[in-house]
């Protein structure tokens, strides 16, 4: 029973077995939110905080606007600083990708100005 061949062989063996153990698991389904993308999320939760705005994504931007008028822009990106700034009429946030929910909330509260 001491044999290194005996050794091997069951060493072999339960490395066979934990590999069909593996490979015949059902696998864990991630949240259906984790998969889509980072801009897709944040429109479908601006849409369900404030669905009185109109919500358009072009490539790393939200355009915001309302009756036709560009009221924000709404930029995604990881070397961004979260900020806010006006152009002219328009408000201006730059968010990280992984935003927090504290940040949504603040930028949704900035929004809800332009409702007035």
């Amino acid at each position: 029973m001491n044999s290194p061949l005996t050794w091997l062989v069951l060493l072999m063996g339960a490395g066979i077995v934990l590999y069909f153990i593996a490979r015949f698991l059902p696998k864990k389904s991630n949240d259906s939110m984790r998969r889509i993308a980072p801009i897709d999320r944040l429109q479908a939760e601006l849409i369900r905080r404030e669905p009185y705005f109109d919500y358009t994504i072009k490539q790393d931007r939200i355009i915001v606007s309302k009756d036709g008028s560009i009221d924000a822009y709404i930029i995604l990106d990881d070397k961004a600083v979260n900020a806010t700034r006006k152009l002219g009429d328009v408000m201006i946030f730059s968010l990280k990708q992984r935003y927090r929910i504290k940040e949504l909330s603040e930028l949704v509260a900035k929004l809800q100005q332009f409702k007035k």
